[in-house]
C-alpha cells in the first residue's frame, strides 16, 4: 500500500497494491459520505407522484380544498400526507446515523427499505379497494427504518461523544 501524505502529515490518499481494496481515509473533520443523499432522489420521485395524484383528482373534480366527500381524493390526500409526515423524520434519523459513522451497507439497506416501504404504502393506499398488505408492509418497513436508524444514531453519539 502506498500512502501519500500532506506536509502536515495527514493522509491524503492511499493507493492500493495488487489484491487490496482501494481506500481513501477522510481527514479529521471532513464531512461524511453522502449515502443518504443518494436515496433522497427515489423518495422525492415518490413524493412527486403522490403530489400529482392529488392535483389530478382536485382538477378533475374541481375541489380546491379538502376532499369534498370524494373517497378517491381522500385516499390520495392521505397517502400524500402520510408520506410527508413520516419520511422527513426517517431521513433525518438516517442522516444522523450516517454522521454517527453507521456502516455504509447498513445505510444503503435502510435507504432501500425506506424507498420500498414508502412505495408499497403509497400504492396500497391509492388502490380501490385498498391493499392492506402493501400498507402494512409500508408501515412496518418505515417504522423499522426509523427504529434502526435511531439506534445507529444513538450508538454513534455514544461512541463519538
Amino acid at each position: 500500500m502506498l500512502v501519500f501524505s500532506t506536509r502536515e502529515g495527514q493522509t491524503a490518499f492511499v493507493w492500493p497494491m495488487r489484491g487490496e481494496e482501494p481506500s481513501r481515509p477522510r481527514p479529521k473533520g471532513a464531512p461524511p459520505a453522502m449515502i443518504i443523499a443518494f436515496w433522497t432522489l427515489p423518495l422525492t420521485l415518490i413524493f412527486l407522484w403522490l403530489s400529482f395524484r392529488v392535483i389530478r383528482y382536485r382538477r378533475a373534480e374541481r375541489i380546491p380544498l379538502g376532499s369534498g366527500g370524494n373517497a378517491a381524493l381522500e385516499r390520495a390526500i392521505r397517502a400524500h400526507a402520510n408520506f410527508a409526515e413520516f419520511v422527513p423524520f426517517a431521513v433525518l434519523l438516517l442522516i444522523l446515523a450516517e454522521w454517527g459513522g453507521a456502516w455504509p451497507w447498513l445505510l444503503h439497506a435502510l435507504g432501500a427499505l425506506l424507498v420500498g416501504a414508502r412505495l408499497s404504502h403509497g400504492m396500497g393506499m391509492v388502490q380501490d379497494p385498498e391493499d392492506y398488505r402493501s400498507r402494512v408492509f409500508g408501515m412496518m418497513g418505515s417504522f423499522s427504518v426509523m427504529a434502526i436508524a435511531a439506534a445507529a444514531a444513538f450508538w454513534g453519539a455514544l461512541m463519538r461523544g
